[in-house]
Parts: structure tokens; C-alpha cells; sequence
């Protein structure tokens, strides 16, 4: 029997709400789950939108350097590949050429990029088979902020080659750089994500370390757009509440008016609810940003399920973070980000 990463949702299935994905849309998620052979990802998990009543994610799997997934989708698996419905795409063709790239350990791409996350959002009646995709850059120390920006723009330049037949454009890269200069001492860019099917936004940077004190005058040095006092309001109340902070801001020719605020908490990804989770969820809702529903289909969801194939395999159900998304004259929206750990050593998840 040929095992697929439809195998391991079929495991974690009965765990998922249908507040959160209704049949219709577990189904869709099954179809493209059966494009990926077994070993494509350790991590795998959804989008939801907390404050909308429709029951549908998009999902999203993390594939990291030197994994199972990262040669399989390079095509150098010996024993496992992707759909022909995937393999015979022009597109699906450059990300195979760009994670071949990845593979070479003498490449900037290699040295700079530590995972890749595919994202696939969900579209009117199925899932686009075309993904996002964001990158994770490696956390190292630059001599400068301009060093740093020299060899993020290597990188771009090299994925945008690979994946779109042109270099990193000039506007995007003006503002990115920016954005890159004016990054305070401690804070990090993390990650940076194309919307490749989306046709309205541009590229989005995921910056960790900034500090909530510091960050409104970062936001002012790049030109930010929005609005500050709705902004400065939502940090402080979420700042209280959560572990740690990081901050989405969209770029095309410039900066755009939009910011997300990735909230994490420690406990949440644990895989049992605990007082923790409850607070916040509590908190959420109380906020007008969290449904009833979804919210106890959160807590359904997280929890332990095991496997046999091979060897055991372990699932670890939790909760990953949420985020708060501004975007100028338009009504505040909570997502959360929901998924599975799949582990064949039982003391590789938390207790």
C-alpha cells in the first residue's frame, strides 16, 4: 500500500470541528492532502477566520531544510514524489528547479534559507493548487543592516528567477530595503512570503523582536500608512496577553496599509488545553473576535492521537498562534492558526 499525507489528515480528522472545516470543505482538503506522498512534511496545519461563521481553511505545510520533503520536492526522492497533476504544472516545475537550488549547500538559498512553508488557500469550491510561499531566513549576525540587505536580495533575486523567469523588481526591492535599514538593533526579519495566486498584495515580511515600545517609530521610518491609534490600542492589549508579538507588513512600490499582529502564547502549542488556552480564548471572544463555535472547536482539536504504519507515529494537535489583521477602512479579523506536529519518537512532543 502507497501511504500519502491524506494518511496522516485521516488520522487527526475526527479532531476537526465542523465550525472550523465542514465536510464539504474536508473533503477538498482530503483531495489535495492525496497529491503529497507520506514523508512530504513533519508539520502540517490550518488558517481559520475566527470571526467568520463559513467553515473553511486554507493549509499550509512547513517543509525544512535537509527533510524527507525538501528532496522529494527537489525530485531527488529515490522512493516518492508528488501528483503528475502537480509534476506536469509550469509553475510546480520552477518550485521543483527552486527546491533543487535549496538542496546545493554551496548556494546562497541554501545558506540563507532555514524552511519554506507552501501555503494553499481556499478558493469559492476548492483549494488553488497553486501555493504561497514564505520562507524563513536564517538568524544570524550581520556586520550591517546593509550587508543583511545585500544577501536577502540574493535570495530574491535567486527565487524570483527561479520561480518567475525575472529578477526581484527594482520597486519591490526599494522599499524592501526600507524596511531592512530602518529594523532596530534586536529586531529580526523572519520571514518573507509571496502571495503568488493573490493579485492584489505584494510581498509580505514577517518581522520578529520588535519591540512594542519601538515599534510605532519603525512604523513611521517606513512610511506605514495606516492608522497609529488603532494600531498603538490593539498592541497594548494584546502585549499584555501574549508571550511575544510579530508584525505582518505588506510592500509593493511601497508600504502598504495593512498590518497583521502574529499573537503567540508558550502554552498553547502544547497538546492538551490547559487554564492557559481557556483565558485567551475567553479573552478573544470577549473581544468580539472569536465565535462560540470556533472557539470550542479549538479546544476540540488539541490532544494526542497515535498511529501504526511502519513504526508508530505521533500526532500532536495544538494551536499555534493567532493574529490580528488591519487593513485601512476595513472591519478588524482574528485568524488562528491550527496543526498537527507529526513525530515517530513519542519524546520529541511536549507533555
Amino acid at each position: 500500500m502507497k501511504y500519502s499525507l491524506l494518511d496522516h489528515f485521516s488520522v487527526i480528522e475526527p479532531c476537526i470541528s465542523s465550525s472550523l472545516i465542514d465536510k464539504a470543505r474536508v473533503d477538498s482538503v482530503k483531495k489535495l492532502c492525496a497529491l503529497f506522498p507520506f514523508d512530504i512534511a513533519d508539520d502540517f496545519g490550518f488558517e481559520s477566520r475566527l470571526g467568520n461563521r463559513e467553515a473553511f481553511c486554507d493549509f499550509a505545510m512547513q517543509i525544512t531544510k535537509g527533510s524527507k520533503g525538501a528532496l522529494i520536492l527537489a525530485a531527488k526522492s529515490p522512493i516518492a514524489s508528488i501528483a503528475n497533476l502537480l509534476t506536469e504544472d509550469p509553475f510546480w516545475k520552477n518550485i521543483s528547479r527552486l527546491f533543487a537550488i535549496w538542496a546545493n549547500p554551496e548556494l546562497i538559498l541554501s545558506k540563507m534559507v532555514t524552511a519554506f512553508w507552501l501555503e494553499f488557500d481556499w478558493q469559492k469550491a476548492s483549494y488553488n493548487l497553486i501555493p504561497n510561499i514564505f520562507f524563513e531566513l536564517k538568524n544570524e549576525n550581520h556586520a550591517t543592516r546593509l550587508t543583511h540587505w545585500q544577501s536577502v536580495h540574493q535570495v530574491l533575486d535567486v527565487i524570483y528567477n527561479t520561480l518567475f523567469n525575472i529578477p526581484f523588481p527594482s520597486d519591490l526591492a526599494a522599499t524592501l530595503n526600507s524596511c531592512i535599514i530602518n529594523l532596530p538593533d534586536k529586531a529580526r526579519l523572519y520571514q518573507i512570503g509571496f502571495m503568488v495566486p493573490r493579485k492584489t498584495e505584494g510581498v509580505r515580511l514577517v518581522i520578529s523582536r520588535l519591540n512594542p515600545e519601538t515599534c510605532f517609530d519603525y512604523l513611521q521610518k517606513i512610511s506605514w500608512p495606516g492608522e497609529e491609534d488603532i494600531i498603538r490600542d490593539q498592541v497594548s492589549l494584546f502585549s499584555g496577553k501574549f508571550d511575544s508579538i510579530m508584525y505582518n507588513i505588506n510592500i509593493g512600490s511601497e508600504v502598504l496599509p495593512y498590518l497583521g499582529l502574529e499573537l503567540f502564547l508558550n502554552e498553547l502549542k502544547r497538546p492538551a488545553c490547559s487554564p492557559q488556552h481557556i483565558e485567551v480564548l475567553d479573552f478573544l471572544a470577549s473581544q468580539s473576535l472569536l465565535l462560540e463555535s470556533k472557539k470550542e472547536g479549538l479546544i476540540r482539536f488539541c490532544g494526542r492521537k497515535t498511529a501504526s504504519y511502519f513504526y508508530p507515529v505521533f500526532y500532536l494537535n495544538g494551536i499555534n498562534h493567532f493574529k490580528y489583521v488591519y487593513k485601512k477602512n476595513a472591519p478588524p479579523e482574528l485568524k488562528g492558526y491550527f496543526g498537527t506536529m507529526i513525530r515517530n519518537k513519542i519524546d520529541k512532543i511536549k507533555s
